[in-house]
């Protein structure tokens, strides 16, 4: 058996000896034996790559199902043991084939899985992220441009951060609201998401909501228009029951007990089914009641339904009032109830005093008269026939009294309402009578600008920042408490018709907009910088026009990053 030499021993044979131990793996010139080395003598990691010859490794050497192996095209296709790619229609809108809204969720759920990371969260959006967690209801509303107006097509950033949202969260209701460019109202409500239990909803019994502002708020026109999605126990209760009024003042200690009289209007549920609504001249006495002439025909049980009255005295010596249903999801086609009811006779609407206080369900929080006992959805209080809303839509937003008597059911909510409007800048929304009917409060928290396109060749102080400002001020203004997130919108190409004249406008605005969110604390939600740097490239995620999202991947992709800065 081959062996080293022993010293002090082998003497005469210590060559011979160490020779055929030596030949055991080296031939005569010194150098290893063919077939020598295996795996068991390889260090551990020692063989890298860069100790390879290319090509060394073939396929065939490989074990099966460890690497995929490609054919001679190099195509994907070619590709052994790859994995699926989500694929997302052209058109998440496509028609005939009406893709559902879950489809659509999926889709862009797939989408989002199969892009890189767009966006971190944004501080803005904190308040939404928290209330979603919570199981509470909340609000986003946003403006600007076409390319978050939806209301020809909800492939834009807002919906679909929110089909995003709703895989999330399944058993969330989210409720899409857009503007009719050529009426100036919004339209009825797209449901993104139905909900696990329905509409959000008020329930009361023997309590009412209140509402109330440090200055009081006056109906400027001496008109009034105000609506209610109801449910009640019974259309036709034993007494008379207050869905709406503005009737008391008062209560500095806020229990109800101290509020006194301060008349102005009231809408309320005859024991016949019948709408009623009077006003005050004086704040202490009432008109006489105007009775709808028919009653109301009830909607399927448990069903809401939207009623109406509108109050129109300022006419010159005659008084009109009118009332009106529509079906639960519409509150925007109204149906007559009845006939017009007029007179004569000149008749204003007593000017309140700033402690007076709207109520939702009864006059008076303790103790209630005539109480609405059922459920009431949302509330709609104009100043003047389809004049902007002077108080909350939703109950949740106003003061409820500190008992068990009234309670909130219904699915946790997420509105969304969207005033964008294709082919406007800012002086559009900035209009004085226009920004107030933009603008009605349904709680929201955050308030979200897309705004560029549109202003030509813009920059600077003076006609881009200065306004700018001065636009996410006057909004703030009427929906208080709420933060700010700015969209630096996509890159053109050059594919559009007005690049070369002042595209480059377009980025020097969004560089002055990166500044000036910072030195306000606004929250940027980057979608030009996303776009330049996603590797399908602009060709492929902006539309042949060179300066619209496309719908396939560019749309997609804001509602992403959208989504993701908001937390999904």
């Amino acid at each position: 058996m081959p062996r080293l030499p022993q010293p002090g021993k082998d003497n005469g044979q210590w060559g011979d000896i160490l020779n055929d131990f030596l030949s055991q793996s080296h031939d005569v010139t010194g150098n290893l034996k063919t077939d020598t080395v295996g795996a068991p003598q390889l260090k551990p990691q020692s063989v890298t790559a860069s100790a390879l010859v290319d090509g060394a490794v073939t396929s065939a050497k490989l074990a099966p199902n460890t690497i995929s192996t490609a054919g001679a095209s190099g195509d994907y296709a070619d590709l052994t043991n790859k994995p699926a790619i989500p694929v997302v229609a052209d058109d998440i809108n496509a028609e005939p084939a009406g893709l559902s809204d879950a489809t659509k969720a999926q889709q862009l759920a797939a989408f989002a899985s199969a892009i890189p990371d767009a966006s971190s969260t944004l501080p803005a959006f904190a308040t939404i992220r928290n209330a979603l967690k919570a199981g509470r209801s909340c609000a986003i509303w946003g403006s600007g441009d076409s390319t978050m107006d939806a209301s020809s097509s909800d492939n834009r950033p807002m919906e679909n951060a929110a089909r995003i949202i709703a895989v999330k969260y399944p058993n969330l209701r989210i409720v899409s609201y857009t503007r009719d460019g050529s009426t100036e109202k919004w339209r009825a409500p797209n449901i993104l998401q139905a909900g696990a239990s329905g509409r959000r909803y008020a329930r009361l019994t023997s309590r009412s909501l209140r509402y109330r502002t440090a200055i009081a708020r006056q109906f400027t026109t001496g008109n009034v228009d105000v609506a209610a999605l109801i449910s009640p126990d019974s259309w036709t209760a034993a007494t008379s029951r207050i869905i709406v009024c503005r009737s008391a003042k008062g209560d500095a200690a806020g229990d109800g007990t101290a509020a006194t009289n301060e008349l102005q209007f009231d809408l309320r549920l005859s024991p016949t089914g019948a709408l009623v609504a009077r006003w005050s001249a004086t704040g202490t006495t009432w008109v006489s009641d105007k009775t709808s002439t028919v009653a109301i025909t009830p909607p399927a049980t448990d069903e809401f339904l939207w009623v109406r009255a509108t109050i129109e005295l300022n006419l010159g010596g005659s008084y009109f009032v009118k009332f009106y249903t529509s079906p639960e999801n519409d509150g925007v086609t109204w149906t007559q109830l009845g006939t017009q009811i007029t007179a004569v006779s000149a008749s204003t609407m007593w000017t309140v005093a700033d402690d007076a206080f709207f109520e939702i369900g009864a006059q008076r929080w303790q103790p209630a008269n005539n109480p609405f006992v059922g459920r009431i959805a949302e509330v709609k209080i104009r100043d003047g026939v389809d004049g902007a809303l002077v108080t909350p839509v939703l109950p949740e937003s106003w003061e409820r009294y500190p008992d068990a008597a009234t309670t909130f059911g219904g699915s946790q909510t997420l509105t969304i309402l969207n005033a964008a409007r294709a082919g406007m800048a800012m002086s559009y929304h900035v209009d004085a009578v226009r920004i107030v009917k933009e603008t009605p409060d349904y709680g929201q928290s955050v308030l979200l600008f897309c705004n560029s396109h549109n202003e030509v060749g813009k920059s600077g102080q003076i006609v881009w920042l200065t306004p700018y400002l001065a636009w996410v001020n006057a909004v703030k203004a009427l929906l208080p408490n709420t933060a700010v997130a700015v969209i630096k919108q996509n890159p053109h190409t050059s594919a559009w018709v007005n690049e070369a004249a002042y595209g480059v406008s377009h980025v020097i605005r969004m560089d002055e907009l990166d500044r000036l969110a910072s030195t306000q604390g606004w929250s940027v939600v980057d979608l030009f910088s996303t776009f330049l740097n996603d590797t399908r490239g602009l060709s492929t995620l902006i539309n042949a026009d060179g300066l619209h999202p496309s719908d396939a991947t560019g749309y997609p992709l804001s509602g992403t990053v959208l989504a993701r800065a908001i937390g999904a």
